[in-house]
């Protein structure tokens, strides 16, 4: 579960498909997630995320 921390972001989100690495119950201002696909889907889009100023950038990967 998130807390609110100042400039932390929401969870960030798992697309279907994906798997995420390195989240946490806070997601704190520099905090960085790391997404793979499953099953040999192929991923677009960033593989990692940073939760900078209150969002996750850049916008979340698909796994097609």
């Amino acid at each position: 579960m998130f807390k609110y921390v100042r400039n932390s972001c929401g969870p960030p989100g798992v697309p279907e498909g994906a798997d995420i690495y390195g989240q946490s119950a806070t997601a704190n201002e520099g905090q960085v997630v790391n997404y793979e696909c499953k099953d040999h889907l192929k991923q677009v889009y960033s593989k990692v995320r940073t939760c900078w100023k209150g969002r996750w950038t850049p916008r979340s990967p698909k796994c097609r």
